[in-house]
């Protein structure tokens, strides 16, 4: 292999050291910055469920004080009547 084809290495900046990040800061690992994102990942996610049970728990509140919107069916379509029977089993004349 020609030494053309080889990645050319850059010269490292000016007091960097190799194999560290210029864009992270002394002190801090990416162990660290993993926990950190997993801290705020699951606190965000938490706020989410909360907001969503809240949310829930609000409009079912909503629709028991103020009833369904008006035109607006939340039950089944009423069933056809069937017709009474009376005590000899012969249709009753009032329904």
């Amino acid at each position: 292999m020609s030494r053309s084809m080889l990645p050319r290495r850059r010269p490292a900046a000016a007091g960097a050291e190799p194999g560290r990040s210029a864009a992270r800061p002394l002190g801090r690992s990416a162990y660290s910055d993993v926990a950190l994102g997993m801290g705020i990942g699951a606190i965000l996610w938490l706020a989410g469920v909360i907001g969503v049970v809240k949310a829930v728990r609000h409009y079912r509140w909503a629709l028991r004080v103020l009833g369904p919107a008006p035109g607006r069916r939340w039950t089944s379509p009423p069933q056809p009547r069937r017709p009474q029977l009376t005590p000899a089993g012969a249709p009753s004349p009032t329904g």
